[in-house]
């Protein structure tokens, strides 16, 4: 049995093509893995590439991963790549409950890995962070979050956050091209994007046959984060007590603050302390927002759309994975 490989060799500034070259010259770092996947001896790996360096993203090789899951006897997929990768991924292997994801952080933010696994790359490689750390690897069933019948892995951005996004991938200004692109397109959103007003509802189980909408807030919206892990952003903790396998969404709303307050805010929540301005906080099996008009929309750093309505709710224990643990 092989451990198939999925990697974005192009993400991350090159960390990802560094990880997989890594991964493929020492398939020894693999063996724990392996030996949990049912592999005997040295695994044989299998890599697929979602782009190469001369070409930009290719849906060839998910085309490819389903006939593998199909036809194949696969036990594990490995991801080296962001967030974004580990998404479409995990969104294919959300049809194969016997088949599990383990995500190796090769992206630029890599918010899944950070609050998953407690990793932070401080200019140490991930395989020699796992050797450090004395760490093995477990099988776990983990939620996944669904936004207006899209699944995700980490967290949801609805408007600030949804229009950051938005802004990043469809301006094409100078800064769109660098690293900034994110911290530049959030200082103009403070300026640019403004409050609408919104209602939030969530289903509540009346008995195990029914259940009924309640309102739980209404009034003016500026952002929310609708989390199934704990951040995102490259380290922002919005939702630090998220729960990957409490089948429940963590949430926090919150109206527009002044320009220095989210300044401030941003340096709290990067260290896991809550933020300065006024906000609301909850947990929801599912939750509803409704705005007058279309707001944005974004999914582990992929842009959505923007609606009038927008739908979030767990699917409880719906992905299998390879976590590690001391």
């Amino acid at each position: 049995m092989s451990i198939l490989i999925v990697a974005n060799p192009t993400s991350g500034a090159g960390c990802g093509k560094n990880l997989l070259d890594e991964t493929l010259s020492n398939p020894a770092c693999l063996l724990s893995l392996a030996q949990l996947c049912g592999v005997k001896n040295e695994p044989k790996l299998w890599p697929f590439l979602t782009t190469t360096p001369d070409s930009s993203p290719d849906s060839s090789w998910k085309i490819e991963l389903e006939g593998a899951l199909k036809t194949q006897n696969l036990k594990a997929v490995l991801v080296i790549g962001g967030d974004g990768t580990l998404l479409e991924v995990a969104t294919l292997l959300s049809q194969h409950p016997d088949v599990s994801l383990v995500a190796i952080p090769g992206g630029r933010g890599n918010d899944f890995v950070r609050g998953f696994y407690g990793y932070e790359n401080h200019g140490k490689s991930f395989w020699s962070w796992c050797a450090d750390q004395n760490l093995h690897w477990e099988k776990q069933k983990i939620d996944l979050g669904c936004a207006n019948g899209k699944i995700y892995l980490n967290m949801a951005s609805l408007g600030y956050g949804g229009h950051i996004v938005e802004k990043a991938l469809h301006r094409h200004a100078f800064w769109s091209q660098t690293s900034a692109v994110y911290q530049v397109e959030g200082a103009l959103a403070l300026c640019q994007w403004v409050e609408v007003p919104c209602k939030i509802e969530v289903e509540v189980e009346r008995s195990s046959a029914s259940s009924s909408k309640e309102l739980v807030y209404q009034g003016p919206f500026y952002g929310a984060f609708i989390a199934n892990g704990k951040t995102n952003g490259s380290g922002l903790f919005w939702t630090p007590e998220a729960d990957l396998m409490d089948g429940k969404l963590d949430c926090i709303w919150f109206q527009k603050p002044g320009v220095f307050e989210m300044l401030k805010s941003l340096s709290l929540v990067k260290i896991k302390q809550n933020p300065s301005f006024p906000y609301q906080r909850a947990q929801y099996k599912e939750v509803i927002f409704h705005f007058e008009k279309p707001i944005p929309l974004e999914l582990d750093g992929e842009w959505i759309g923007s609606f009038t309505q927008h739908r979030f709710f767990c699917l409880p224990q719906s992905l299998s994975v390879c976590m590690l643990k001391k």
